[in-house]
């Protein structure tokens, strides 16, 4: 009977083994592949830090361009508008420079990153005053630092009175109520025509022109201005705008000025 031929075994130690060239290429592919990731890393590391900063100064720009938009003085928008254009410089122009070593972090400077930007001046800050001025059709004279609102004596009083109308109150509430929440200062400035009056409670032009801006200076205490912060003068017929000599010149003359600012202007403690 003939035997089946068995299966040979193969001894373990007779299979063939890589090279040692196929070692050393494997292992020289893992140390490139390991410094390629410790590259990478870092890149990205520097790439960020970059990119922030420059989010940074593109936020900055976007909220003092906003701050311009509420400004309806038009030059106002330019200026700030011709800033941001000559700080800023497109993308596709901008040269590329290198950036720090990785790891280390840039510091830049507040001062030196708003260094360039119009200054806000006072008219540009409390706008708002003087909007709410003219949208009660107050004329209003708008300076680097104060607003000058006239108020028509005809619209407030009336005649020969310093009783405030009832009609005026929502307007002049307003604007108290921004003085106060600015802690602004306001110096209320009475006038007369020249009309002789002698009345009992008011014997000449001088004392009605005092009345009424006082009326004017309890309104907005009542509202809550600071006392020390405003102030009430009576100029009578003294200083006139414009002609007495006529009906219309003479209510021009009747009024009560506020003058609005950030300072005491009998030069006391601003706080």
């Amino acid at each position: 009977m003939s035997s089946e031929p068995k299966d040979e075994q193969k001894d373990p130690a007779e299979e063939p083994k890589p090279s040692a060239s196929i070692e050393a290429a494997y292992e020289s592919f893992r140390s490139r592949k390991a410094a390629t990731g410790r590259q990478s890393e870092e890149q990205s590391v520097e790439a960020f830090g970059v990119s922030f900063t420059s989010f940074s100064m593109i936020m900055l720009a976007f909220f003092v361009y906003l701050n311009s938009l509420a400004v309806p003085d038009v030059v106002r928008k330019r200026t700030v508008i011709g800033s941001l254009s000559e700080h800023f410089v497109r993308a596709d122009a901008a040269t590329p420079i290198d950036g720090p070593p990785s790891g280390q972090q840039i510091d830049i400077p507040i001062p030196e990153l708003i260094q360039g930007f119009p200054e806000l001046t006072f008219s540009t800050k409390h706008s708002m005053v003087a909007d709410a001025a003219e949208d009660a059709s107050f004329d209003v004279v708008r300076e680097t630092d104060r607003f000058i609102i006239t108020l028509p004596g005809e619209e407030l009083f009336a005649s020969g009175d310093d009783r405030l109308k009832a009609e005026v109150l929502p307007a002049l509430k307003r604007i108290g109520e921004l003085v106060k929440q600015r802690k602004l200062y306001a110096e209320v400035e009475g006038h007369t025509d020249n009309q002789p009056i002698s009345t009992r409670r008011f014997p000449s032009n001088w004392a009605l022109s005092i009345a009424r801006a006082v009326s004017v200076l309890r309104l907005f205490i009542d509202i809550g201005v600071t006392p020390g912060h405003i102030s009430a003068s009576g100029r009578g017929e003294f200083v006139p705008v414009a002609s007495n000599d006529t009906l219309d010149g003479r209510a021009e003359n009747r009024r009560v000025v506020l003058v609005i600012s950030e300072k005491d202007p009998l030069g006391g403690d601003n706080a």
